[in-house]
């Protein structure tokens, strides 16, 4: 993965942070429910940090012309990288519950599958790295970084959606939301599993 790429990754990840506080800045002309960050604000606040951290860093993480550089580097910021995931991941799981998705119950249940799915990566990727298991390790690492970048590819099919048909039904809305975790998690597999992509799961 070249920097331009790793650089655009990165933007990518930032957007729906950068559109989500313009959003809010903007309430009054937007309609933006303010409720939501008055009442679960900490929650709120420490999904934000933490997966903008996880994702900027993670990117990081799984370039090749950053990883390989020092070791030592990556694994100080690996640790940083599991943590701010560990903290994205369970206050996401904590809002799904204190502040269910106005979408209704098939988002909601996304959440949770993808969300405990993210936890367990990363959960595996701690167990792998222990063991000395490289390649293991950054394919489980990738999975949870795939997950990470969900947002991203929501606000892109969402966009694509919304510039279509203008105003999106709720169910379609739903399953592009569905779209962007399946996506992430479908190249990440192919990447991991294509002969030809094998570097990437090379020692650093």
């Amino acid at each position: 993965m070249s920097r331009g790429i790793t650089y655009l990754l990165m933007f990518l990840i930032a957007q729906p942070v950068a559109f989500g506080a313009v959003y809010i800045a903007l309430h009054e002309r937007t309609g933006a429910d303010l409720s939501h960050y008055a009442d679960h604000g900490l929650f709120v606040a420490l999904h934000v940090i933490g997966g903008l951290t996880f994702g900027l860093l993670g990117t990081l993480q799984v370039a090749p012309w950053f990883r390989n550089r020092s070791l030592r580097r990556h694994r100080v910021v690996g640790r940083v990288v599991v943590l701010a995931g560990a903290v994205a991941g369970f206050s996401a799981l904590s809002l799904n519950v204190v502040h269910p998705p106005a979408e209704g119950l098939a988002k909601q249940i996304g959440i949770y599958v993808f969300g405990t799915f993210f936890l367990f990566a990363l959960t595996m990727a701690v167990l792998k790295i222990r063991r000395g298991a490289l390649a293991d390790h950054r394919a489980w690492m990738l999975r949870a970084y795939a997950v990470g970048m969900g947002p991203a590819s929501q606000a892109l099919i969402g966009l694509a959606l919304a510039l279509s048909l203008g105003e999106v039904p709720v169910a379609l809305s739903v399953a592009g939301h569905q779209a962007g975790w399946i996506l992430n998690l479908g190249i990440a597999e192919w990447a991991i599993r294509t002969p030809g992509r094998r570097p990437l799961l090379s020692p650093a």
